[in-house]
């Protein structure tokens, strides 16, 4: 704390021993390292550890994330986010990504916070996490980040929780908006099912319906256990084809008493042109035989 620099600065330096250094640690250390690290940025005031989360959202912007696709190449290495996230396998095969690497410190980091320091969290996802995250990888990177930590959320600040999942189920919204396709539909839901039956409950039934109505129905169809918007889909999608041929059969009838009212108007036309002509030749007789009484 007595350097002659900003606590940003030593505390990106702290981070950057294993960020961008770990060649130079021994392998088999490195998570001593990062718990090191997480014990000495959470013992300082918030300058030095808020700049971790300046990192999270320049790994949130990075290509790696904001546009390359599941499943593409990259330098060789296949981009599936549940591989480039698994910080143990990538660390034991020599694979290292930076995402990786940045997922461990944040748990290290978060795991040795204390509660009133998580308390930041709800409000850094709500206001600069969510309007980044538009891709599903952006959106597995967050489930990440944050899924370790809904237990102690659970059981020392539940609002956090609560707050916490409606973001979750917002930026899902986002993600299902802005894909076409998504490739790790299920682990996603299965996620989300565990945090509402182990963790939320109803807690935040009403968010997560608002959120789930507008997804399309690859997204509905498989979270239709969250809330009850799934059986007013399901209702809905059955009830689908009787409602056409309902109003199918309504058209019909409108149409075929337009044709009948039409009908009853020409006869009635006709019969009056009829009516018509007898009464004119009627008056014609008439007036001829008043003219051979007049004339014999």
């Amino acid at each position: 704390m007595s350097l002659p620099v900003s606590g940003r600065n030593v505390g990106n330096s702290i981070m950057d021993v294993v960020l961008k250094h770990h060649t130079m640690i021994p392998r088999q250390n490195i998570m001593c390292w990062m718990n090191a690290i997480g014990l000495i940025l959470t013992s300082l005031p918030e300058p030095y550890w808020i700049s971790l989360h300046e990192r999270i959202i320049e790994t949130l912007k990075s290509s790696i994330l904001s546009s390359i696709k599941s499943g593409t190449a990259t330098a060789g290495i296949v981009t599936q986010p549940l591989v480039m996230f698994d910080f143990s396998a990538l660390h034991s095969s020599f694979s290292e990504m930076a995402c990786a690497y940045l997922l461990a410190l944040t748990h290290s980091v978060w795991h040795h916070s204390n509660i009133g320091q998580l308390t930041y969290l709800p409000m850094f996802f709500k206001e600069q996490v969510r309007p980044l995250v538009v891709t599903e990888e952006q959106y597995l990177f967050v489930c990440h980040m944050i899924g370790p930590f809904l237990q102690r959320f659970h059981q020392e600040r539940t609002r956090c929780l609560m707050e916490l999942t409606t973001e979750l189920y917002e930026m899902l919204e986002q993600v299902d908006r802005n894909s076409s396709h998504i490739n790790n539909m299920d682990p996603i839901c299965d996620f989300l099912y565990h945090v509402k039956y182990m963790l939320t409950g109803d807690g935040v039934k009403n968010e997560a319906e608002k959120c789930i109505k507008n997804m399309k129905d690859p997204m509905q169809s498989r979270l239709k256990f969250i809330t009850h918007i799934s059986k007013t889909v399901e209702q809905h999608q059955a009830q689908q084809q009787p409602l056409q041929q309902q109003v199918q059969q309504q058209v019909q009838q409108q149409v075929q008493q337009q044709v009948q009212h039409q009908v009853q108007q020409q006869v009635q036309q006709q019969v009056q042109h009829q009516v018509q002509q007898q009464q004119q030749q009627q008056q014609q007789m008439q007036q001829q035989m008043q003219h051979q009484q007049q004339h014999p």
